[in-house]
């Protein structure tokens, strides 16, 4: 009966091996076929698009050189004629847009007179065209058809070749006929500039030609790339422009293909492909009479677990492992096969790089620290940290043959919200203490002085002040003296709430700001200012606070305006400069304003402690100071810098700082300049008003539509 059933089955997989070969060979021939039919489509659709996309080019860059040809030769004929800088303007608006522009020429009476840009075509002024016979052909064709004319590519005066686009000037004449011939204008385009590759990686771009055609559509001149390529059955297209008609031709660069390069390959990876198919039946059926079946139900069993499985045999040797294993312990499938031992699995678990090189020597734990590992790695809770930081609860139990089941599950997700919401707790912790230590110090102070004053009596100035008036014959000037001292005791006292407030005031408005920013709510209202009266202002106001220090506290601020708000930007620069005075004890501090292109770029910098690069960016974290411990020699929340770079990113900028232990530091930040950003502001608030209009529009019409219904109802 076995034997029967192994024979059936045999021939089911001979049947079967032959219908896979047949269709696997049947399929590989449609798609040799629909593969060379793509590939030929591609090629006419890719030189198709390359045609299109160059003649869009053309059609805007020549359409633009026109405009700009026209616009200066009416200016240049009228009476008032055209300046210098008039043809600078316009000709600097043609290269903006157009790089490859080279100069743009005003020729009248054939003579240049005037050129730009200057740099670089100075040899052009002066140039009498009908003494140049390679340029005087197309000023020639340009006055007899009176329309603009492109020719080229030709030598160029200024040194070498280029195409020109010669624009013919008359002066008005009767009944709107052209009058007298005035000259002509020219804007020369360099030789690469006329048609742009387009980008491609494996170089196989289409090849592109372009000529000028007569209006019975015989070739004129060949402006650009080979003119075999219009014999070659290429793709055309013929488009107007500056007076004529020209054509373009673009074919596949390595010509027209009858298959594609990708049939040979399609066609042996068919034939192998069926090859290992049928190669793979046979095998199959070869094993599949002797499979069990209950070691494949076991088997799929196993893998569908959404846990990791294995199994050890009583030697602790691994006999099945599940894909879920692999996955947790990063171990490659081919690693994990029967007769690894246990404790290699959970070794290469908890295996990290070797910590230390001494003399290009690694250091290796020995087999003792890694048994010792091991154990950790079996941890009492039954949870063990992977190599890559995520974290598996495991599972051992032993079956009555002896054998050893595990299970691992993944808790990476459950252990990473533990660690945050611990980390969460400590961050609480951490800000209370900060916050209460730091509020604790004025108003101690206020506290303090508080009492004195409100038993004012028991001062010894208010004593021998009362004692002179309860004499007999009291002494004026005695009693004037003890009074002023009086007087100013009582001012001491309150001088020293009033600062001790301020300090306090000021805890809370970086608590406040702090808050703002944290929540997305810290508003600025941008405008233009100017950076440099900001600084020297500041600079002004604190030279006083560095000069009781013994500190020199200057500015070396260039004329520079911004598009920021000025309020915040003061707070952001006295933020600066008050913690350069705070941990400078001896020196120079130094303010800087200067321009760099688009932007402004304001710094502060100072001789100081410094910081250690490892300290960077924890002084930008909140509640952050390099010396974090209650004794420590300098104030504050550590918000200033945390709040100060939340306002330069809100402007658009960043805030960076350099810096080296000893020697002092450099904080610097960088905003946009107010030439710049104006434009930008517009733009913006342009759109704005357009949305809060659609808006107003769209709630009348609601409003208009709600009385309507209303009416109707009633």
């Amino acid at each position: 009966m076995i034997g029967k059933f192994s024979r059936k089955i045999a021939h089911s997989y001979v049947a079967f091996a032959a219908a896979v070969a047949v269709i696997c060979l049947s399929f590989g021939v449609v798609l040799v076929q629909r593969e060379n039919a793509a590939y030929i489509r591609g090629q006419h659709a890719a030189a198709s698009s390359e045609i299109r996309r160059t003649a869009n080019a053309l059609r805007e860059k020549l359409f633009g050189m026109g405009l700009v040809a026209e616009r200066l030769a009416t200016f240049a004929s009228s009476p008032k004629g055209l300046s210098q800088a008039d043809i600078e303007k316009i000709a600097n608006r043609l290269v903006r847009h157009h790089s490859d522009v080279i100069s743009v020429a005003i020729a009248p009476d054939l003579v240049v007179t005037q050129v730009s840009p200057q740099k670089g075509n100075q040899r052009v002024i002066g140039t009498k065209y009908w003494q140049i016979p390679g340029q005087f052909v197309g000023i020639a064709r340009a006055y007899r058809e009176q329309a603009p004319v492109f020719v080229g590519p030709i030598d160029l005066v200024q040194g070498g070749r280029g195409y020109i686009l010669r624009y013919p000037v008359f002066l008005p004449g009767r009944y709107s006929d052209a009058g007298k011939f005035w000259g002509v204008v020219s804007i020369v385009l360099s030789e690469n500039g006329l048609i742009s590759a387009a980008d491609s990686s494996d170089g196989q771009s289409p090849r592109i030609a372009l000529r000028e055609t007569r209006p019975d559509g015989v070739a004129r001149q060949n402006l650009y790339g080979d003119p075999a390529i219009f014999d070659s059955d290429p793709v055309t297209e013929t488009l107007s422009v500056v007076g004529g008609k020209w054509q373009i031709a673009a074919i596949p660069a390595g010509g027209w293909a009858t298959y594609s390069p990708k049939s040979p390959l399609i066609a042996g990876t068919v034939v192998l492909v069926t090859i290992l198919l049928v190669s793979a039946i046979l095998i199959i059926r070869h094993y599949a009479v002797r499979s069990h079946e209950t070691f494949n139900v076991l088997s799929h069993a196993i893998e569908s677990l959404e846990e990791g499985f294995l199994l050890f045999d009583r030697e602790n040797r691994l006999l099945m492992a599940n894909k879920r294993v692999a996955e947790y312990y990063r171990i490659a499938p081919d690693k994990l096969k029967p007769g690894l031992p246990y404790d290699e699995i959970v070794r290469h678990a908890i295996r990290r790089q070797p910590d230390e090189v001494i003399e290009g020597t690694a250091t290796v734990a020995t087999e003792r620290d890694q048994a010792i590992q091991v154990e950790e790695a079996e941890a009492a809770d039954g949870v063990q940290q992977l190599v890559d930081g995520r974290w598996l609860k495991t599972s051992n139990a032993k079956t009555p043959e002896g054998y050893t089941v595990g299970i691992r599950f993944d808790i990476s997700a459950q252990k990473s919200a533990q660690l945050a919401a611990e980390a969460a707790t400590r961050q609480q912790s951490e800000f209370l203490s900060t916050v209460s230590h730091e509020l604790r110090t004025p108003l101690t102070a206020i506290a303090g002085r508080a009492a004195f004053l409100a038993k004012a009596h028991l001062l010894p100035a208010s004593k021998q002040l009362i004692a002179a008036i309860g004499q007999d014959e009291p002494d004026m000037a005695e009693l004037q003296r003890l009074a002023q001292a009086h007087i100013d005791g009582i001012s001491g006292q309150g001088q020293k709430i009033i600062n001790a407030s301020e300090l306090l005031l000021s805890l809370v408005n970086d608590l406040l700001d702090w808050a703002k920013a944290e929540g997305s709510e810290l508003k600025m209202t941008p405008e233009i200012v100017s950076a440099t009266d900001i600084a020297t202002n500041i600079v002004d106001e604190m030279k006083i606070q560095a000069q009781a220090k013994g500190l020199s506290l200057i500015c070396m601020c260039a004329p520079a305006r911004v598009m920021a708000d000025p309020s915040r930007l003061r707070q952001v620069i006295y933020n600066l400069v008050g913690n350069a005075i705070k941990f400078t004890p001896k020196g120079t501090i130094t303010v800087t304003v200067r321009n760099k292109g688009t932007r402004v770029i304001i710094g502060v910098e100072d001789t100081g402690v410094g910081i250690a690069p490892e300290n960077i960016e924890m002084i930008f974290e909140r509640f952050k100071q390099v010396d974090g411990s209650d004794t420590r020699s300098f104030g504050g929340f550590g918000l200033g810098l945390t709040i100060a770079r939340r306002i330069v990113e809100l402007h658009g900028g960043r805030l960076t700082v350099t810096s080296k232990p000893g020697e002092g530091s450099r904080f610097e930040f960088d905003l946009p300049k107010a030439s710049a950003a104006t434009a930008q502001f517009s733009a913006q608030a342009a759109a704005k008003a357009s949305k809060d209009a659609q808006n107003a529009a769209a709630l009348a019409e609601q409003k208009s539509d709600e009385i309507t219904l209303v009416r109707a109802g009633s």
